[in-house]
């Protein structure tokens, strides 16, 4: 049996999603079946990776020059991570929505997830598993990257998720979303990076890049308050600040932010840097998946312009009672406030997030194993 998984993998230069890319093969590879990534080159990856000449064409010189120092700055990252993306299972023939259709012969069994794969902003239907027919579909913790559905996509979902065998999303807001737009059960599921042990990352992990006691920051979102706040919580302890800046472009906030600036970081070296900090503060829910994983102490933060994105870092935060570690407000977006905020008691919920993990890893496996079986899921 082949399992064929469709999600944000080809051409991507994102640490986390080319990592719960990773982990979604190796948890299927770990129940002992074939598993591979399906190449898939969506339009909207397709535009943002050989740009648009007329948009080139119209903007300014001043804005084009950036842009090539941009990639001159980012080449050696993007290697680097492409050679990590590479190693991952994965369909030799580079699909799109064209020509989909001609890999439904390829697999038995077809997953859509994880990430935002189900966001309807960029939406996709290949992620919706459209080419599919006759086999079975699964959803595994898709994310919907909202919080709140209109009429027009609730009754888009109504339509695509009708003949799905399986649904899970991965956060707790999306279950009650997607229950509006079908009577099928939605199971709310841990992001594949929390379905594999430690020591399992332990093994793409690099060796420690930074020898002395540091703060590690790693901020997508161009927002120069949350670097502030950093930058005064690494001097006040005397730590140094360690930081990798967005994978793909230069954010205004990031030039010179940081003793340490990691510009050439592999996914490995992402883990890395999580497992030996001291303490982690960013707006990635992948970053503060891997900083749980270390048992780190991380404060979380909301990224600009993302509204939606702080239910999985609520529902992340909630799994070990540390919902005062997510900064979701202005009152939070202060050194006061963090420092004031008990550490994260990893110990105490150990159990529970062990149960949450191997209830994730069972219904996962279940979706796969049987066709017709009833499965029970605790959510």
């Amino acid at each position: 049996m082949k399992v064929g998984i469709i999600t944000f993998y080809n051409n991507s230069v994102n640490y986390g999603g080319v990592l719960q890319a990773y982990a979604l093969c190796k948890a299927i590879q770990n129940m002992g079946y074939d598993c591979e990534q399906i190449s898939y080159e969506n339009s909207i990856s397709r535009i943002l990776n050989r740009g648009n000449f007329l948009m080139r064409t119209i903007r300014s010189v001043l804005y084009y020059s950036r842009q090539t120092l941009n990639r001159k700055m980012f080449k050696k990252r993007h290697k680097a991570i492409a050679e990590f993306r590479n190693m991952i299972p994965h369909s030799s023939v580079v699909y799109d929505e064209n020509n989909i259709k001609e890999c439904t012969d390829m697999y038995d069994i077809f997953i859509t997830g994880s990430d935002q794969v189900w966001n309807l902003d960029s939406f996709q239907p290949a992620f919706f598993l459209d080419f599919v027919l006759g086999k079975k579909k699964i959803a595994y913790a898709v994310s919907l990257g909202k919080k709140q559905l209109t009429t027009e996509e609730l009754g888009l979902f109504k339509r695509k998720i009708e003949d799905f065998n399986y649904i899970s999303v991965r956060e707790n807001d999306a279950v009650e979303l997607l229950a509006k737009a079908t009577s099928k059960p939605i199971f709310c599921t841990l992001d594949p990076t929390l379905l594999l042990e430690r020591e399992e990352w332990d093994n793409v992990s690099s060796v420690r890049l930074v020898e002395e006691s540091y703060v590690f920051c790693h901020f997508i979102g161009d927002d120069g308050e949350l670097r502030k706040i950093s930058r005064e919580y690494a001097r006040k302890y005397k730590k140094k600040l360690v930081t990798l800046p967005h994978p793909s472009r230069i954010n205004k906030s990031d030039l010179l932010f940081g003793d340490i600036q990691m510009k050439d970081a592999n996914p490995g070296d992402f883990i890395s840097l999580i497992k030996y900090a001291d303490t982690v503060f960013t707006d990635s829910f992948h970053c503060c998946a891997f900083s749980s994983i270390y048992e780190k102490q991380f404060f979380a933060f909301h990224r600009l312009g993302k509204n939606g994105m702080g239910s999985r870092i609520h529902s992340l935060t909630s799994m070990f009672n540390a919902p005062n570690h997510f900064c979701s407000s202005a009152d939070r977006r202060k050194l006061e406030y963090i420092e004031s905020v008990e550490d994260i008691n990893y110990a105490k919920y150990s159990d529970e997030f062990n149960n949450l993990k191997a209830h994730s890893f069972d219904y996962l496996s279940s979706c796969i194993a049987t066709e017709k079986r009833n499965i029970s899921f605790i959510d």
